[in-house]
């Protein structure tokens, strides 16, 4: 059922294994570039999926109208070079490579190419191990590049790595959050005898992350599904599943188990903000509490929007910037920082929108740490976030709060309102 289109031939394919070689440990890397908007030029997704025991296939998605596609002025030809590369490790701590291999993709074109390109590739991996796998992918002509974490955890037959998702046409879904209504299919491979999943549906509203000076620990968010029904298999198919509301969507195939398979449905344009009310919540970061009340009280939630940033840009001319800027911002908090809501609402969305993209980050299994300094005058000042052990969603984490950070807070505040 896997409709896997090979757009590009290949010019060449290169493998090679390095067993368990010593390389310089993941969490030793800055990692900053993961965050910068202005370095990211290509947006590949991928999905992991457990096709064996003792091996997972990495399908990948990449539009190829983000890659530099030369023109040859002789032959009046295009061409267009990318490759991906992998490397798995026992985890960001680890020095040893347990594989890797690079695979170089190219192709000659009559006129430049539209559309995404598709494909896969094996990963040796085996039941009952953990793994960080670290995926590279470079535009050869452009010489930028992209990487993706993947966390493995795989497991005899629960975790979601043994779930696809498809759409009513059987493409492959790479997506793990929607906007609006839609159909799905899930694809459920862990037990072939299987002739049902769960599903629990979430529709609760979240609260937005404090400032990171409030040191008072925040009530537990108690998330609890509010509807639990089965969901019948055909040779490992649901029927299409319509996603007609806002909430959390997850599949197990055991619900006694942590693992299972977790999609989102966002509101409209996810994950842009173009929804006035939208638009209006996430601005709160900047606001007083009277600012705050006072808009949310008014009628004509786009009107309200407007009046403030221009109230704090001091012209339309400046508003028209700073709203470009903020919900950008926003947009990029959600594409890198969703969990089990909008990625705006999380610490590291609060702390990326205010702050921007921080000057260095290190990764570890349980933690990132971010540094700003010397950017557009904001004061060092270090993050800490820790990572929740959430069986929802793996992008969960949580900043270490400190008084030490109100000064740093309100000066980088007071930058977007001068």
């Amino acid at each position: 059922m896997i409709n896997k289109t090979n757009i590009i031939s290949f010019a060449i394919i290169l493998l090679f294994v390095a067993g368990c070689a010593s390389h310089k440990r993941l969490s030793r890397h800055n990692m900053a570039h993961l965050y910068n908007t202005t370095e990211l030029y290509i947006y590949p997704q991928f999905k992991l999926y457990h096709q064996s025991a003792d091996s997972s296939t990495l399908f990948f998605k990449i539009n190829s109208e983000e890659l530099l596609q030369v023109r040859d002025l002789e032959t009046d030809s295009f061409s267009m070079k990318f490759t991906i590369a992998y490397k798995l490790t026992a985890s960001f701590e680890s020095k040893d490579i347990i594989d890797s291999a690079t695979h170089i993709y190219s192709d000659t074109l009559a006129a430049p190419k539209t559309g995404f390109i598709y494909d896969s590739f094996s990963i040796p991996t085996k039941t009952d191990n953990k793994y960080i796998l670290k995926v590279t992918t470079t535009d050869n002509h452009r010489k930028k590049q992209h990487t993706t974490f993947i966390n493995i955890h795989k497991t005899e037959s629960l975790d979601q790595h043994h779930f696809l998702l498809f759409d009513t046409d059987t493409n492959m879904i790479f997506d793990r959050y929607f906007d609006s209504n839609r159909a799905v299919i899930v694809y459920y491979s862990g037990n072939a005898t299987a002739h049902e999943i769960y599903l629990k549906t979430y529709h609760q509203s979240f609260p937005i992350a404090t400032p990171p000076f409030h040191t008072t620990p925040p009530r537990a968010q108690n998330i609890r599904p509010d509807r639990l029904m089965k969901v019948p298999l055909k040779n490992g198919y649901t029927q299409p599943i319509v996603l007609d509301r806002e909430g959390i969507f997850r599949f197990q195939a055991d619900t006694t188990s942590r693992f299972g398979f977790t999609i989102f449905r966002f509101h409209e344009d996810y994950p842009a903000i173009t929804i006035p009310e939208q638009m209006l919540l996430s601005a709160r970061y900047l606001t007083t509490r009277r600012e705050f009340e006072k808009m949310t009280l008014q009628a004509d939630k786009m009107k309200a929007i407007e009046e403030f940033w221009i109230n704090i840009g001091g012209s339309k001319e400046r508003a028209r910037q700073l709203i470009k800027n903020y919900y950008s911002r926003v947009r990029a908090a959600n594409k890198f920082f969703t969990s089990y809501h909008e990625g705006w609402k999380t610490d590291r969305g609060m702390i990326y929108i205010v702050y921007g993209p921080p000057k260095t980050v290190y990764k570890s299994g349980h933690a990132e740490h971010w540094t700003y300094g010397g950017q557009s005058g904001i004061r060092g000042v270090n993050f800490t976030f820790h990572k929740v052990d959430n069986p929802i969603t793996d992008n969960d984490f949580v900043l270490s709060k400190s008084e030490l950070t109100r000064d740093s807070w309100h000066y980088a505040v007071s930058i977007w309102r001068r």
